[in-house]
């Protein structure tokens, strides 16, 4: 998917396209003086055919770099050069040079005249340090040196970055050979967690401005890259692309596609005749020098891309949840270039999960298996039997005289307990009859049997 912007005078586009860039897009507008506005847009892997005139591809468009104005097919300083001066198609007499957007018989302090045009030396990458020596090989022009950006390196003269390029992998000439792929910690069979292979190189498509989202979806024109999507530092518009002061930007004045006339400012969002005293007028621009990335402690001095301008001083602003590391914005919850601080990268193979340097998990275990099973207590025996209750014993024997009774049969034992029944007592004896009395003093009166 590929989101297009577009402005058509006040009518403002956004074009959304699945699977194709922003082929054969152009916008087409007039202000008069020599503008040209039209973006001649082809296919390609960022959605823009070979951009021309200095322009740049931003999000499908071909775009002037901030602080260049688009002037018939080419992107132009108005600030310096002489013949569009302060506007497109405004030309400098002959003799005279153009100073911060004014024709003038000689250049504003600071600024060297290099072929009509008033330029400072110490930051104009066509002119630095000296008329005619232009930075070549992605080299910027700072005090007057060209050299590579932050995140950088020269390497045999070209900025290479030493954390994507397979050629120069971590340091200047160390290649990554067979298949390897160059990530920040060295050369790697594959990328891992948290970083995407695009071609031979590793980058976090969350804040890689040269791929942004995708691979070869580069950040330009000013944006920068936060979580994956190409946006303007705080205090900027996208516009057409790229990143405007619509409070200064004759070009965009209170808004996108809103020009200013060609005697008028830009001051505060608004078109007039004259800046207000509080700032500085900077060609058709009314900028305030302490806080204007285009225009940063003095006309025509702008801060690298994604930077900000305060206090007349350039400075890297991230987006929530990144950390300034130098001069760009980090993740170190998961950049194993900065694993927990700016300072800490992690070693070769390994990855960074929650800002500490972890290796690549590996497989879980076989599943334990069960233990064998208890065996069961050994059986309880049962209680001692209860032992059977002592016989009972027979009654005594009656004594002779009177008739004895019968003995009384002996009663039986008692029941032992828990245990067998007692026996019964044996039955007493019977008695025996007792002898007959005597007569006292007399015959017995029966006759005897």
């Amino acid at each position: 998917m590929k989101t297009c912007l577009m402005n058509l005078g006040a009518l403002s586009l956004t074009i959304v396209l699945f699977g194709f860039g922003c082929g054969n897009v152009s916008r087409v507008s007039s202000d008069g003086g020599g503008s040209d506005s039209t973006l001649n847009i082809g296919p390609s892997a960022r959605g823009c055919a070979p951009c021309t005139g200095g322009t740049v591809c931003s999000m499908g468009l071909c775009v002037c770099e901030p602080g260049r104005m688009r002037c018939n097919g080419t992107c132009a300083n108005v600030l310096a050069d002489p013949k569009n001066c302060g506007a497109c198609g405004s030309a400098c007499p002959a003799g005279e040079v153009c100073s911060l957007g004014k024709c003038s018989s000689t250049c504003a302090a600071s600024l060297t005249s290099c072929g009509g045009a008033c330029v400072n030396v110490k930051a104009d990458d066509a002119h630095c340090g000296a008329c005619g020596r232009k930075c070549t090989s992605g080299k910027r022009c700072s005090d007057g040196a060209c050299g590579c950006p932050a995140g950088l390196s020269d390497c045999g003269g070209t900025c290479v970055d030493l954390r994507q390029d397979p050629q120069n992998c971590r340091e200047c000439g160390s290649a990554c050979k067979g298949g390897n792929v160059c990530s920040p910690v060295g050369c790697v069979a594959n990328c891992g967690p948290g970083l995407t292979s695009c071609g031979r190189a590793c980058a976090d498509l969350n804040s890689d401005r040269r791929n942004c989202g995708a691979c070869d979806n580069a950040c330009t024109a000013g944006t920068m890259c936060a979580g994956g999507v190409c946006t303007c530092p705080a205090g900027l518009s996208l516009c057409d692309g790229g990143c405007v002061n619509a409070g200064s930007d004759p070009a965009n004045c209170g808004g996108c596609g809103i020009k200013c006339g060609r005697d008028q400012v830009c001051n505060q969002g608004v078109c007039v005749a004259t800046c207000a005293t509080n700032l500085m007028t900077c060609g058709p621009s009314c900028v305030d020098v302490g806080g204007d990335r285009n225009n940063c402690g003095s006309c025509g001095a702008r801060c690298p891309d994604a930077q900000v301008c305060s206090a007349g001083q350039c400075h890297v602003v991230c987006t929530s949840g990144q950390t300034v590391c130098g001069l760009e914005c980090v993740n170190t919850t998961t950049d194993p270039r900065s694993c927990g601080s700016c300072t800490r990268a992690c070693a070769v193979g390994e990855m960074c999960v929650g800002g500490n340097c972890m290796a690549p998990a590996g497989t879980g275990g076989a599943p334990g298996t069960g233990g064998a099973p208890g065996t069961g207590g050994a059986p309880g025996t049962g209680g001692v039997p209860g032992t059977g209750g002592a016989p009972g014993t027979g009654g005594a024997p009656g004594t002779g005289g009177a008739p004895g009774t019968g003995g009384a049969p002996g009663t039986g034992g008692s029941d032992g307990t828990g245990g067998a029944p007692g026996t019964g007592g044996t039955g007493g004896s019977d008695g025996t009859d007792g002898a007959a009395g005597d007569d006292a003093g007399g015959q017995s009166d029966g006759p005897t049997e």
